[in-house]
């Protein structure tokens, strides 16, 4: 009886492998290549050049005129649109992705 079991076991499995392999256990995604895409712009965020002894939490109180949020909140946002950029290490001249929070 074990035996029956263990061969079909092996069965199921050389099937189920055969079947991942060949068509595959994902959907496809049948779009077609040239089709267009919609383009949008995202308004979450602005840019802003770095000015001489500007930081994130001043540039942000400039377009905001107060803090909308807490400046643990502010640093997250400011890595998370910046690929994972420190507010510490910004350089003047460069410009850098701020969230808006209005």
């Amino acid at each position: 009886m074990r035996r029956i079991f263990l061969f079909c076991f092996i069965l199921i499995s050389i099937y189920a492998v055969y079947h991942d392999v060949t068509k595959g256990s994902l959907p496809h995604n049948n779009t077609p290549k040239n089709e267009t895409k919609e383009v949008f712009q995202d308004t979450s965020f602005y840019l802003q050049q770095v000015q001489p002894g500007d930081t994130v939490i001043g540039i942000i109180e400039k377009n905001e005129e107060t803090l909308p949020t807490s400046i643990e909140q502010i640093i997250i946002d400011f890595k998370s649109l910046n690929d994972g950029l420190s507010p510490e290490k910004i350089k003047i001249g460069l410009t850098y992705k701020f969230k808006r929070y209005h």
